[in-house]
């Protein structure tokens, strides 16, 4: 029997409190809020698996085969190869090929580095970007992450004695630190969270929040309010 998605969305949200303002969202909203959810709580790829883990892989072992390259270019004992008149002027054009792979390495290297952590922390930082989308879907929409509530649907959705214990204050803090250690990376998915909502906005024709799309543009192009540097969690609102 196939998974109906739809349906347990739905029946996660009856399960909320009905004070939770995310309930005032449309029904695909709810979904993708959902799914983001739920692709937060999966299990990250083991063993580096992850696509970000394996471009970091890429970039190292670029390095690492340009100086094995480079190492058979100026080998003694392989110039008589390369002055074979056959070979000579074919290798000939492979003299920067170390050079290049080397630039390859150090620019990839350092923008993943940058933009999504050190190697072996991508596919966690990657993992976690889910949550952040989610809550900066939430924001883009309402105005506020409503923190606290969206921990309760994450529960919901989870029904995991485990997860007992993962709060608004939870959601808050990683967002904070996602924010402040991976800049990039932040501006990109809060970005992509104000072009859905806004997408979303102009096919309802409506946002719980007047200011909700202004403010999420003001903050998407990197501009912060002081009011927002600790956001509400919504429990109280």
């Amino acid at each position: 029997m196939a998974f109906d998605l739809a349906k347990f969305v739905r029946e996660a949200f009856q399960n909320t409190g009905p004070s939770n303002p995310l309930r005032k969202l449309s029904e695909r909203e709810r979904m993708f809020i959902s799914a983001c959810l739920l692709s937060y709580k999966g299990i990250p790829g083991t063993g580096g698996s992850d696509a970000w883990e394996q471009a970091a892989r890429t970039a190292t072992e670029a390095a690492t085969l340009a100086k094995k390259i480079s190492e058979v270019l100026s080998a003694k004992h392989m110039q008589p190869v390369w002055d074979l008149p056959p070979l000579k002027s074919y290798f000939g054009e492979f003299e920067e090929l170390p050079g290049r792979l080397r630039v390859f390495s150090v620019v990839l290297g350092g923008y993943l580095r940058h933009l999504v952590g050190k190697p072996g922390h991508q596919d966690k930082v990657m993992h976690n970007h889910f949550l952040i989308m989610a809550s900066e879907f939430v924001r883009c929409r309402t105005g506020k992450h409503y923190d606290e509530h969206l921990a309760e649907l994450f529960q919901a959705l989870n029904n995991d004695s485990d997860l007992k214990d993962f709060s608004g204050d939870a959601i808050r803090r990683k967002r904070e630190h996602f924010e402040k250690a991976y800049p990039l990376l932040y501006a990109s998915v809060a970005a992509k969270a104000l072009k859905l909502a806004a997408r979303e906005e102009r096919e309802t024709g409506h946002s719980d929040s007047p200011e909700a799309t202004r403010f999420s543009l003001t903050r998407a192009k990197g501009h912060r309010s002081p009011k927002t540097r600790h956001s509400e969690s919504g429990s109280k609102h």
